[in-house]
């Protein structure tokens, strides 16, 4: 989960991500507010449907549904 843009370097983020990747665990990136960085999200994930952005409270049931759902099937 991030509200902004990562002060990280790219590159420790990449290997954070990759390291997680190699145990099998899936990465999903939630932005929160509309200063969340979406490139820099995507670059985590495997699936670009595995990225959500949430501006609103009121918007956290939809992402909340989807990754609950992600979630039940393994995925």
């Amino acid at each position: 989960m991030s509200d902004k843009r990562s002060t990280g370097s790219d590159v420790s983020r990449g290997l954070a991500a990759q390291k997680l990747r190699d145990l099998r665990v899936t990465i999903l990136a939630v932005g929160l507010g509309s200063q969340s960085d979406l490139n820099q999200m995507a670059e985590v994930v495997v699936e670009d449907d595995h990225v959500f952005r949430v501006t609103r409270d009121e918007d956290l049931k939809i992402p909340a549904n989807r990754i609950i759902d992600l979630i039940l099937k393994g995925e």
